[in-house]
């Protein structure tokens, strides 16, 4: 009886045993296919997380790239301001009496006095002109020296005159008519040395041979036709000079010994034509007045008109000369039938070959 309970018991326990080994054992399939089943989620969840961040990360990017890269029109205006203007050009030069005159320029440079000037010129004078204006040339800040530079040929007549300007190089050629005017021209040309321009003056001064070179053995002949030539050129500038008195008169106000401004031009216009003559030329300048007032007054007042022409004469002429002014009155009335006609009151010049 004992050993039947006893063997009960076993089988029982061996039960229980079996029982709890498969329980334990489904438990942990459970929990294994529990921890799977959750880990995958999980995995998908951090796989999408990072496809995310990957995506964002390049949308930042491009979204970084679109930011900084400019719009077309925006790296059309960034080239063309990295396009570099080029220099302004400027070539005036003077061929047998024609000015050829080319010019590249910026649009700033169009109404300037530079080419005002120019253009003032080419009104008395026969020009080539080739000027044009364009944006992508620097503006010419040089073009106030140029200016200068060019009226300066223009006074002083300035043959074969030359002037090239392009970046930081300067040219300049031409026959000039002597030591005092190529003084006056390397003043101007100061300005561009003081810019940091580069300049080449190929000018000279005009030589003047010297016409009394005689030879040993025609040296007595040489000298009489000299002599007769030179008496010959006095005769035809005092022609000269009384035909542009007789045209352009200096006259005077009544009661009166100062110049007109219109007087002074003609003074000048006589000036040039003495000064063609040599230091030898003796010059009387003669005074005249209508017959109003008194024969002293008269010759009083023509005597201070000759004075007034005499002393701008000495004071304008580059040739010294011995000048003599002399009065005379109410005389020699060019107007005979009228002597109070006003174009009795007059000056005239005239000429004497010297020893």
């Amino acid at each position: 009886m004992f050993n039947k309970i006893m063997a009960a018991i076993g089988v029982l326990l061996s039960l229980l045993l079996f029982y709890f080994c498969f329980a334990f054992q489904g438990n942990g399939s459970k929990e294994i296919v529990k921890s799977d089943v959750q880990s995958q989620p999980a995995k998908e969840i951090a796989a999408m997380k990072s496809g995310e961040e990957i995506v964002e990360s390049e949308n930042a990017k491009e979204q970084s790239e679109n930011v900084n890269l400019p719009s077309s029109e925006e790296s059309e205006k960034v080239a063309a301001a990295a396009v570099q203007k080029e220099p302004a050009m400027f070539d005036y030069e003077a061929k047998k009496g024609v000015l050829d005159i080319k010019a590249v320029l910026s649009k700033e440079d169009e109404n300037s006095d530079l080419i005002k000037e120019i253009d003032n010129i080419c009104k008395n004078v026969e020009c080539n002109k080739d000027i044009t204006f364009k944006e992508d040339r620097e503006a010419a800040n040089w073009r106030g020296f140029a200016l200068s530079i060019v009226s300066f040929f223009k006074d002083n007549g300035v043959e074969g005159a030359k002037l090239f300007i392009e970046g930081k190089r300067v040219e300049v050629a031409g026959v000039l008519p002597s030591e005092d005017a190529k003084n006056r021209l390397a003043s101007l040309l100061e300005p561009f040395k003081n810019e940091g321009f580069e300049v080449d003056d190929q000018t000279n001064i005009k030589i003047v041979e010297n016409e009394n070179v005689q030879s040993p053995v025609n040296g007595e002949e040489t000298a009489i036709s000299e002599s007769k030539e030179s008496e010959e050129k006095v005769k035809q500038t005092e022609e000269e000079i009384a035909k542009l008195l007789s045209l352009e008169p200096v006259r005077f106000k009544l009661n009166s010994f100062q110049l007109t401004p219109e007087s002074e031009k003609t003074l000048q216009k006589a000036v040039k034509l003495l000064d063609s003559l040599g230091d030898d030329v003796e010059v009387e300048v003669a005074g005249y007045t209508d017959s109003r007032g008194s024969k002293s007054y008269n010759l009083r007042l023509s005597q201070k008109r000759a004075e007034a022409v005499k002393a701008y004469l000495e004071a304008h002429m580059k040739t010294k000369k011995n000048i003599v002014a002399k009065g005379y009155g109410a005389s020699d009335f060019v107007i005979a039938d009228n002597p109070r006609d006003k174009r009795n009151r007059r000056v005239e010049i005239h000429l004497r070959k010297g020893n």
